[in-house]
């Protein structure tokens, strides 16, 4: 947190600098007077903040190729149970696939009446639906980097640059928080289990469900990732409003003198 403040620090610093340059270089050219070459603002150069801004973009395909990886190779599912010792072990993946998932004791778990809030249609439907929520943010990434690169070329002006890049980090968070209520089912059914134990035919199981716990902890870091870069867009903008009204004050200044 220490360092996310001193980052902070340092890129209003930076903004106020560059917005104050500007403000100089405009009220120059309104008091029609000219400045030695060597005491004329430099071309602005984008700082680190905005550099590292299609980086951003780089980082959430990484990420959410991760997530397609984990839906198809990790569990949704890992189950123990029976009453003697050493108990039975079931892993159940995608599309309710795995080991020992016809057996009797694992097909009461997803039946009717339901005990336990999941049915085996949910291992299909929820990894599908996970699926397009990282392809969408496969999506994101790649236009937050393309819009970078465009950057690069165009210089976009602080206030468009900060106010695209505000839409983009809302959007991420859509997705994000769209995966954290799909797999939220998974989650509470070990709440299902413990109130309904006694209902079921097995008295001994353990139940963990890896995949939706892996998902929730992606969605809450994005989650987190985007709220962070929206404050930062939000403190840039506050920002250039209050060098604006410096610049307009500014500007009557150098009207006034010439007058």
């Amino acid at each position: 947190m220490a360092e996310e403040s001193d980052y902070q620090l340092r890129k209003e610093e930076e903004l106020k600098q560059r917005v104050l340059e500007e403000t100089f270089r405009k009220a120059e050219g309104s008091s029609g007077s000219k400045i030695p070459n060597k005491e004329k603002p430099k071309k602005i150069k984008k700082k680190s903040y905005e550099k590292l801004f299609p980086k951003v973009g780089i980082l959430l395909i990484i990420f959410s190729i991760i997530g397609l990886v984990f839906i198809s190779n990790v569990p949704w599912a890992c189950i123990k149970y029976g009453k003697g010792t050493p108990q039975t072990e079931s892993w159940i993946y995608q599309n309710y696939k795995g080991d020992n998932v016809e057996s009797q004791e694992i097909s009461n778990l997803f039946i009717a009446p339901y005990y336990i809030g999941l049915t085996k249609n949910d291992f299909s439907v929820i990894p599908k639906y996970a699926t397009f929520a990282f392809i969408s943010l496969i999506i994101i990434g790649i236009l937050v980097s393309i819009f970078g690169v465009i950057d690069r070329y165009k210089n976009f002006s602080l206030e468009m640059f900060s106010n695209i890049h505000y839409i983009f980090s809302t959007v991420i968070i859509i997705p994000s928080l769209y995966l954290i209520m799909l797999v939220i089912k998974f989650l509470g059914s070990h709440f299902l289990i413990i109130n309904n134990g006694a209902l079921i035919s097995e008295s001994s199981i353990t139940l963990l469900f890896p995949n939706a716990i892996i998902i929730t902890i992606m969605g809450v870091i994005l989650i987190r990732l985007a709220f962070t870069l929206m404050r930062m867009d939000f403190t840039g903008l506050h920002k250039i409003k209050e060098v604006d009204s410096l610049e307009l004050s500014s500007a009557t200044y150098t009207v006034g003198g010439n007058i």
